[in-house]
């Protein structure tokens, strides 16, 4: 598993993803064809980030793909809905400094799959 956690709420997330240590790596060392990462929207597909396919469309597969798309990518929003609710930390505002807040998340990451390897999620 790997997360980053290093710009601002208000950084585009396409242009987040593209500082990041995984986006660089990929470039020069791309996984095999058959594995991929998903993207919502806001993110530019390439042969690496699948993303959706935009607007509403009339087509089947497209709309089937959208759907299986969007499905597959609620495991990480679930996720942020427990940390929210089990952690206090994300219920209001934080003041705390960008590294600070960075050294938090990655620390409620750890702690939320070590409740899920003890069957406390």
């Amino acid at each position: 598993m790997w997360a980053a956690s290093g710009c601002t709420g208000n950084t585009n997330d396409s242009l987040a993803w593209e500082q990041t240590s995984l986006s660089k790596s990929l470039e020069k060392n791309p996984y095999p064809k058959e594995f991929f990462l998903l993207g919502d929207d806001a993110y530019k597909a390439s042969c690496q980030v699948v993303t959706p396919y935009p607007g509403t469309s009339s087509c089947w597969s497209y709309r089937s793909f959208n759907f299986y798309h969007s499905r597959n990518r609620m495991a990480i929003e679930r996720a942020f809905g427990v940390w929210k609710e089990r952690w206090g930390v994300f219920h209001r505002p934080s003041f705390l400094s960008l590294r600070t807040l960075d050294d938090v998340v990655r620390c409620i990451m750890i702690l939320h799959n070590m409740c899920i390897d003890d069957g406390v999620a």
